[in-house]
């Protein structure tokens, strides 16, 4: 089983607006108590699109580098 890497939400810099949620494209974002959370991690693509919308830079997606045929063990 692969372990997967989801889109870090920076709540200490997030305003709440809302765009990451309203804006997914998978629906993978739910706002909750005002603040955006991966709600729905198996259906987020990590396409990139929440942390180019994110007026604030709240939203941070990391990439891991994996030398040809390695893995992360």
């Amino acid at each position: 089983m692969t372990d997967w890497i989801w889109p870090t939400i920076h709540q200490d810099r997030c305003i709440g607006c809302g765009l990451c949620a309203e804006r997914c494209p998978t629906h993978a974002v739910d706002m909750m108590s005002n603040m955006p959370q991966i709600a729905r991690p198996q259906d987020c693509t990590y396409c990139g699109h929440c942390e180019e919308i994110c007026p604030v830079g709240a939203i941070e997606l990391v990439y891991e580098i994996l030398p040809i045929g390695g893995s992360r063990e």
